[in-house]
């Protein structure tokens, strides 16, 4: 997937950067865990509502919020581990970004699911169980995580992990499954949905052993 000029990667593997202009253009900021367990940044008087796009590290789970008392039920967008974006469907609405610790290597990775296809628009992390076990996801959950059933049009997954999703809830129907990739960077490669696009009603991830 092409970057676009003004991508840049975080300093660190707990930081994020965010960017006012699509396509990692425009006023940047950058935000990062400094060795904290978790972080809560109010953006009111620094960077309010201005997020396009963003770069994150391998080793932070982020939530953008447009409130300061919510981010759930289409109230933000998230992700974990090593991803980027250069659009958000959210755009210009992030006033708090809450920032905590990732280990998808050695803890419960996360697969992401995107609302349009080259992983753009809004995004949500689904965290697996211990190895070996899978951690499943209605419809609700999916809800809950400020995503809708038949949003889904691309995904990406860590490697050692895999999703599969369902075009019914409680997982039932036609299904597709999806293995964890990484580009020579160490960040989750984009996977497009194709003929499974705006399907999704239903999600389980698992850590292989």
């Amino acid at each position: 997937m092409d970057k676009g000029y003004g991508f840049r990667y975080p300093s660190d593997d707990d930081c994020c950067v965010l960017f006012d202009g699509s396509d990692y253009e425009g006023e940047t900021r950058e935000y990062c865990l400094d060795g904290e367990p978790t972080r809560s940044i109010d953006l009111t008087n620094d960077f309010d509502n201005k997020m396009n796009g963003w770069v994150c590290g391998k080793s932070v789970w982020y939530e953008f919020c447009d409130s300061w008392d919510e981010c759930h039920y289409a109230n933000g967008t998230c992700g974990a581990g090593a991803a980027y974006t250069p659009w958000v469907k959210w755009t210009n609405r992030l006033s708090r970004l809450n920032l905590y610790e990732y280990d998808a290597v050695n803890g419960h990775g996360a697969a992401l699911l995107w609302t349009e296809y080259d992983c753009k628009g809004t995004s949500s992390p689904f965290f697996s169980g211990d190895p070996g076990q899978t951690a499943y996801y209605t419809d609700n959950d999916l809800w809950y995580y400020n995503y809708h059933h038949d949003w889904t049009s691309s995904v990406m997954v860590p490697v050692g992990y895999e999703i599969t999703l369902w075009d019914w809830d409680s997982f039932e129907g036609d299904s597709v499954k999806y293995e964890g990739m990484e580009d020579s960077n160490g960040y989750m490669t984009c996977q497009n949905l194709n003929n499974f696009n705006d399907r999704t009603a239903s999600a389980a991830i698992m850590k292989k052993l």
